[in-house]
């Protein structure tokens, strides 16, 4: 069955949505984080954010496997990888200036500590082998590496996908091997000591970015609408919650979870391991809020045209630039919270930071209109779906 020719609009709100979620909840100290995507179930933005790069690379990239063939589609894949690794260098460069910022306020330390950017702040010319290689341990410097090697892996398996089953069939049995044997791909050994697997292993977090590709290009192997299944994924998503709740009254001394079932569901949100391998549970919660975007979605589909949803549709179709801009802005805003406490500061520190991103995301769209030729028109673009290079 032929992909589709453009980009969904309903790819891209989803996806905006999830940047501006990632953008909130890295803020230390940020109130809203506690009403985001995170708080209601066991799984996060970053879940929507890996399934989502499924869909938008079949509509990428498949067109061009069946027009073109396997090498140029895996070409512009790997291109697309080189802007990645430049992206996440860059990345680098401005959470160092970020570390050098925080170091003048009282509170700056315990904000890099926070979000894990206090190894940035003995960086030396002999790390740079480590970076280079995604050996470098720091955060928000782990999202991007797994990305290029998901995108690889997903170049190598493209011919696969004119036989879904097959595919699908492959990647769950890989994540239940990670899952079963402990499996990892361990970092390059180019920069010196020992290489240390990647933070997100990517072994597990294929089957996300799998499930999407197999969803877009072959519709027939998507659930039929069916009330047993609206049933299923509200039954899912009520006991993700309740498993948040638990998780939060456990922490804080309020409830002892004594089932050994309950213990390994509240690992998915209490082990940070959990996320690292994508816990089962997570991976069920998040296709469960899948399915139900999916079965709402002639309710808000007249929406998505209007003039609300651009600015988070805009985003979506930027989401590279944009996601390193709300990564650069999370660490300023911690420290902004941190001098500048209140509901006041809260509100502006969070629309700030998104009066930013979707700057950005409304500069990054001219910039690619001027490269094609055309008109500069970011509002345009963001109102109706186009065909992009996945990101």
């Amino acid at each position: 069955m032929a992909v589709a020719k453009v980009r969904n609009a309903y790819i891209d709100f989803f996806r905006g949505l999830a940047l501006w979620w990632i953008f909130i909840d890295h803020i230390p100290g940020n109130w809203l984080s506690k009403i985001t995507f995170s708080r209601f179930g066991v799984c996060d933005a970053f879940e929507l954010f890996v399934l989502l790069a499924g869909f938008s690379a079949s509509y990428a990239y498949v067109p061009v496997l069946r027009t073109q063939g396997w090498p140029a589609a895996a070409g512009k894949i790997l291109r697309r990888c080189g802007t990645i690794y430049a992206a996440n260098l860059a990345l680098f460069a401005f959470l160092w200036v970020d570390v050098a910022i925080l170091a003048g306020f009282a509170g700056g330390q315990s904000v890099s500590d926070r979000i894990g950017l206090d190894s940035l702040g003995t960086f030396s010319i002999g790390d740079i082998g480590l970076l280079l290689t995604f050996n470098y341990s720091a955060g928000l410097l782990d999202i991007l590496p797994l990305y290029i090697l998901l995108f690889l892996g997903f170049a190598a398996v493209l011919p696969l996908i004119g036989f879904p089953r097959t595919l699908l069939t492959l990647s769950v049995g890989l994540y239940a091997a990670t899952r079963a044997l402990d499996l990892h791909i361990p970092g390059m050994p180019l920069g010196g000591g020992a290489a240390q697997p990647f933070f997100f292993n990517p072994l597990a977090w294929q089957v996300l970015m799998v499930i999407g590709a197999v969803l877009a290009t072959t519709p027939d192997m998507r659930p039929k609408p069916h009330l047993a299944w609206d049933i299923a994924a509200v039954i899912v998503l009520l006991t993700a919650f309740a498993v948040q709740v638990s998780t939060y009254l456990s922490r804080h001394g309020y409830f002892d979870a004594a089932s050994p079932a309950l213990v390994w569901m509240q690992s998915a949100v209490a082990v940070e391991n959990a996320k690292i391998g994508l816990h089962p549970i997570r991976l069920v919660n998040i296709l469960a809020w899948a399915w139900l975007a999916f079965r709402l979605a002639p309710g808000y589909e007249k929406w998505l045209a209007g003039p609300l949803a651009r600015p988070l549709i805009l985003c979506g179709r930027q989401s590279l630039p944009v996601f390193c801009a709300g990564a650069v802005l999370a660490p300023l805003g911690g420290v902004w919270l941190a001098e500048v406490p209140g509901p006041a500061s809260q509100a502006a520190c969070n629309l700030t930071g998104v009066f930013i991103m979707m700057s950005v995301a409304a500069l990054a769209a001219s910039r690619r209109a001027r490269r094609r030729g055309l008109a500069p028109n970011p509002g345009a673009d963001a109102a109706a779906p186009a065909s992009t290079a996945a990101t």
